[in-house]
């Protein structure tokens, strides 16, 4: 059998939306969701039912006419987090910004160890660098004193060239009058003392020769073979 809404007089069948009082009184859909600022015409909530149940007419009859809202479900329902465009924003601006502190950790982080990684290579460069410089150094020093035992070498001065990881032969003003065979002899002899000092560790050297004026009158070969061009 069909009831009637104690509100508005409408029949509420079976299948229509509504709910039962704690008195036991009927009240629509439309009545009911007004306590819940949902729109007519929509489904009652299973909220709304068991708040129904809870409450007498009278109380239902007088929050209606004092136009009082139980809960905001509609209003709840129209905005739900995921529809809400604010909370949406903010959520992607969060969203960005621990991503992008992910990035830039991780960005830093790979900076920081490129950093110290180069730092090292500087590092075992320059240790690599002073070591040669030392090298050349006492090879300088050693030979010089054998020059003193070789009478066709006398005049004849060995030196660290550029940056003292290369050699700057200074040959006497008697050698570069010599021929050009002559000289190649000679410098071949000076070249032969300097890649043979300390078990052959610097042959293949770029060796230069000067005069004593700093001119450059000839070289070793690039190839490193011990042959000797003259600058002329």
């Amino acid at each position: 059998m069909a009831k009637k809404c104690f509100v508005c007089g409408k029949t509420v069948k079976f299948a229509d939306p509504g709910a039962s009082t704690a008195d036991k009184k009927t009240i629509c859909g439309d009545d009911l969701n007004k306590l819940f600022n949902k729109p007519k015409g929509k489904g009652v909530s299973f909220k709304a039912t068991q708040w129904a149940s809870q409450h007498s007419s009278d109380e239902i009859n007088y929050l209606l006419t004092n136009h009082k809202i139980v809960s905001d479900e509609g209003k709840n329902a129209n905005n739900k987090w995921y529809q809400n465009k604010t909370i949406i924003a903010a959520i992607i601006i969060v969203s960005v910004l621990i991503i992008g502190g992910m990035a830039a950790g991780g960005s830093s982080d790979s900076s920081s160890s490129d950093a110290k990684s180069e730092q090292a290579s500087k590092k075992k460069d320059s240790e690599s660098e002073k070591v040669e410089k030392e090298k050349v150094k006492n090879t300088c020093d050693a030979i010089n004193q054998q020059i003193a035992q070789h009478e066709e070498l006398d005049g004849f001065k060995l030196k660290p060239a550029g940056d003292g990881t290369q050699f700057t032969v200074e040959v006497p003003a008697t050698a570069t009058a010599l021929s050009d065979n002559e000289q190649k002899s000679v410098y071949q002899s000076m070249l032969k003392l300097i890649y043979s000092y300390d078990n052959g560790t610097n042959e293949g050297t770029m060796v230069e020769f000067q005069d004593q004026m700093g001119n450059m009158v000839a070289r070793s070969s690039y190839l490193g073979d011990g042959s000797i061009k003259l600058t002329k």
